[in-house]
C-alpha cells in the first residue's frame, strides 16, 4: 500500500475512454464523489451528532463550503490517528524531523498581507499573503481581482509606494505599515487612507508583479541566458525575524530575495516525520517558507505532542533563536525555546557560524547523543514519495487540497507501520530459529 499518485484528472481521461457512455463533466463530478464519500465515511467514525449534521450538508453544498465546515472535527480526528499510528510504531516520541515541500503545492492568490491566521498555542497572530486559488487563469482570486478592478477616486489620490517601519520604543520587530501618495514625498501611517485605497493598490501591485515574473520566464527561455539571471525584485516585505536572522550568520534561511520572489505565488505543506517515517502532523504554507510559519506549525506541534524535545531541521540555527525571541508569549513559547534544534547531517556542511557550530550541528558530542540512531534525512525521504503528488494538488482548490493530503498522509503512515509489523515479526521468527 503506497501513496496512490494518479491525479483524477488522468483517471477520469481513462473512464471516458473505457466507457463512451461516461458523461463529459467526470474529470469535475470525480473528484466531488470521492471527496463526498471520504467525508461521509470519517463521518462515521465521529460523533453520531456529526453525521447528522453532514447528512444536511453532503449533496446540496458546495464542496469547499462543505469541507471547510467540518474542517473543526475532521482535522484533529486525522490527527488522533496519527498519534495512534506511531504510538503503534514504536519509534521515539521526543524526536521530530521538520521539513517543507516545496513541490506539494498548489496555485494562490498573489495578494499579500491578506489572512490573519491565529496562533492559539503562542498567542501571536500570523500575516501572510491570501491562501485561495485564482480564479481561471487570472494571477488573483475573485475577491480580490475585484479589489484591483475597483474604479479609482481622483479625488482621495493614489497609493504610490509602501514601506513597513520598524515601530519606535518597541520590543522585537514589530513593524507599521506606511504608504505614500502620489506626487508626495512624505510618508503617513496606512491607517490614514481608505481601506478599498489599500486594497486597490496591493491588489494591483500583486497582479503586476506576477505578470512581469512570467514574462521574464518566457524571456528567458527564448533567450536561453548564459550565467547569472538578474536579481529580481518583489514588493513582499521581509517576515519578522530580522533579529534571528542577524544573530546566525549562516545564510540558510528561506526569506531572501529570491525565496519570495520564487514563492511568491504558491503553496507547500510542512511535514513532521518520526524515525521510521510515520508523518506525525503536517501544515500548508502560504508563499515562502517564512520563519513565523515553520514556528506556527512548530507551536501546533508541540502543543499536540507533549513528549517532543527535540527538532532535527536544515534551518535549525534560525528557528531556535526566533523560538528564543519569543520565549515569553505562553507557556507553550516557553517550551519551544528549551528545546534542542538539530541540522539534518544533508544540510549540516552549509552551516557556517559560530552560533550553529556551538549549538546545532549534529556532529557535536551532545548532539550525537541526543540523536542515537535517528535517521536525520528522514523528512526528505519521505518528501520524495509525497513529490509525485504535486501533479495533481497543483490545480486543487484550498480545502479539497488539504483533505487530500491528509487522507495520503493516513495511507502512507498505514504502509510505514505496516512495514515495521513486518519487519518485527521476521526479526521475532529469526530469534525463535536461533534458539531452537
Amino acid at each position: 500500500m503506497e501513496i496512490p499518485h494518479a491525479s483524477f484528472q488522468g483517471e477520469a481521461v481513462l473512464m471516458r475512454l473505457l466507457d463512451p457512455g461516461v458523461r463529459v463533466r467526470a474529470r469535475q463530478q470525480l473528484p466531488q464523489a470521492w471527496a463526498r464519500e471520504t467525508m461521509w465515511r470519517r463521518a462515521g467514525e465521529a460523533a453520531a451528532d456529526v453525521k447528522e449534521r453532514l447528512a444536511a450538508q453532503l449533496l446540496s453544498w458546495p464542496l469547499e463550503k462543505m469541507i471547510e465546515a467540518n474542517w473543526s472535527w475532521y482535522e484533529p480526528m486525522m490527527f488522533e490517528r496519527r498519534r495512534e499510528q506511531l504510538l503503534a510504531s514504536g519509534n521515539r516520541l521526543d524526536i521530530l524531523a521538520i521539513d517543507g515541500n516545496c513541490k506539494l503545492h498548489r496555485r494562490t492568490c498573489g495578494m499579500p498581507f491578506a489572512e490573519v491566521v491565529p496562533s492559539p498555542h503562542v498567542g501571536k497572530l500570523l500575516l501572510r499573503g491570501c491562501s485561495q486559488r485564482p480564479h481561471g487563469a487570472d494571477t488573483l482570486c475573485c475577491v480580490h481581482a475585484a479589489d484591483r478592478d475597483l474604479p479609482g477616486r481622483p479625488c482621495h489620490g493614489e497609493i504610490g509606494s509602501h514601506r513597513l517601519k520598524r515601530a519606535l520604543h518597541a520590543e522585537g520587530d514589530v513593524c507599521h505599515l506606511e504608504v505614500r501618495l502620489a506626487g508626495f514625498g512624505s510618508w503617513q501611517p496606512a491607517c490614514t487612507v481608505g481601506q478599498e485605497m489599500l486594497a486597490r493598490y496591493f491588489a494591483n501591485l500583486a497582479d503586476a508583479n506576477i505578470r512581469r515574473r512570467r514574462q521574464k520566464r518566457v524571456e528567458s527561455r527564448a533567450k536561453k541566458w548564459i550565467g547569472m539571471r538578474p536579481r529580481r525584485r518583489t514588493f513582499l516585505a521581509p517576515w519578522s525575524s530580522a533579529r534571528a536572522r542577524q544573530e546566525s550568520s549562516c545564510q540558510t534561511h528561506k526569506e531572501t530575495e529570491q525565496h519570495v520572489t520564487a514563492a511568491a505565488r504558491t503553496a507547500g505543506f510542512l511535514l513532521a516525520v518520526s524515525e521510521g517515517g510515520l508523518v506525525a502532523d503536517c501544515n500548508e504554507v502560504i508563499a515562502a517558507e517564512s520563519l513565523s510559519q515553520r514556528y506556527h506549525f512548530l507551536a501546533k506541534v508541540a502543543s499536540r505532542l507533549n513528549s517532543l524535545q527535540i527538532v532535527v531541521h536544515d534551518d535549525a540555527c534560525h528557528l531556535r533563536l526566533f523560538c528564543a525571541q519569543h520565549r515569553l508569549a505562553s507557556d507553550i513559547a516557553g517550551r519551544l525555546s528549551n528545546m534542542s534544534f538539530i541540522v539534518d547531517r544533508f544540510h549540516a556542511t552549509g552551516h557556517k557560524g559560530v552560533f550553529c557550530r556551538n549549538h546545532c550541528l549534529p556532529t557535536s558530542q551532545n548532539n550525537e547523543l541526543l540523536l542515537g540512531n535517528f535517521p536525520t534525512d528522514i523528512a526528505e525521504s519521505v518528501n520524495a514519495l509525497y513529490s509525485p503528488l504535486g501533479h495533481t494538488i497543483h490545480h486543487m482548490n484550498k480545502h479539497f487540497a488539504q483533505l487530500v493530503v491528509q487522507e495520503c498522509t493516513d495511507v502512507h503512515n498505514l504502509a510505514r507501520l505496516q512495514s515495521i509489523r513486518d519487519k518485527q515479526r521476521a526479526s521475532a521468527k529469526k530469534r525463535r530459529l536461533s534458539q531452537a
